[in-house]
């Protein structure tokens, strides 16, 4: 196989949920983009809250799958704003109260 070859397989792969392969994220780019920890992101990952695509034995996120999540993560403003109103979007883990 030649150089020539190797690239017009990698350029006529078809698109994965209609993106290409040079519309992946990497899972560091999916962690900047969400703001998140590795732990975390694996365990949106796990939990099945954010997609992925597997490629080798890689993950990989389209901008769909971190886009959709967001989404699905936002909350909208009530009458009453604020924390006590319940409109905090929270990623990861939730917050445990200590009893002594």
């Amino acid at each position: 196989m030649t150089p020539s070859s190797a690239a017009a397989i990698i350029t006529d792969t078809p698109p994965v949920m209609g993106a290409t392969l040079d519309d992946l994220n990497t899972p560091d780019q999916a962690m900047a983009y969400l703001k998140v920890s590795r732990d975390t992101l694996n365990r949106l990952c796990r939990l099945g809250r954010l997609g992925y695509v597997v490629v080798g034995k890689e993950r990989r996120y389209t901008r769909e799958h971190l886009t959709d999540f967001v989404r699905r993560q936002t909350r909208t403003a009530h009458a009453a704003s604020g924390p006590a109103a319940g409109n905090v979007t929270r990623i990861g883990r939730p917050r445990t109260t200590r009893t002594f």
